[in-house]
């Protein structure tokens, strides 16, 4: 088993704020999402596998009172789309599964800290 530790320097939206987003603001957010973690997961060398588990920790800039389901839809949403094709091949549940989402306050510094499991060997693509 091996685990990778990433962190994003950016935090989720809420599920109803990138549900009502325009979808070109919804695509550019994605496409923030998705050159960090790119960028990230090439920086750790991280392999093409076939499947993982991964758990967040969510470091929000204030102690707001937020509705935990609709954060974890809009990071699952976020993160299984940026992991897609690069990690993994698709984020279906064949793929990713998903672990603990915890949320957490740093007021200093806000961010999103992932880790990616596996159990099994890198695929050969």
């Amino acid at each position: 088993m091996t685990t990778w530790i990433l962190t994003i320097p950016r935090t989720p939206v809420s599920a109803n704020r990138l549900l009502r987003m325009h979808w070109h603001d919804r695509s550019e957010l994605l496409d923030e999402w998705k050159h960090d973690v790119y960028y990230l997961c090439r920086a750790a060398k991280i392999p093409k596998l076939a499947r993982i588990t991964v758990s967040a920790k969510i470091y929000f800039k204030d102690k707001r009172r937020r509705d935990q389901d609709n954060f974890e839809f809009g990071l699952r949403k976020l993160l299984g789309d940026s992991l897609k094709g690069v990690v993994i091949f698709d984020d279906n549940p064949s793929f990713l599964t998903w672990g603990e989402i915890n949320f957490v306050i740093d007021k200093i510094n806000p961010r999103t800290e992932i880790s990616i499991t596996t159990c099994n060997r890198s695929l050969n693509t």
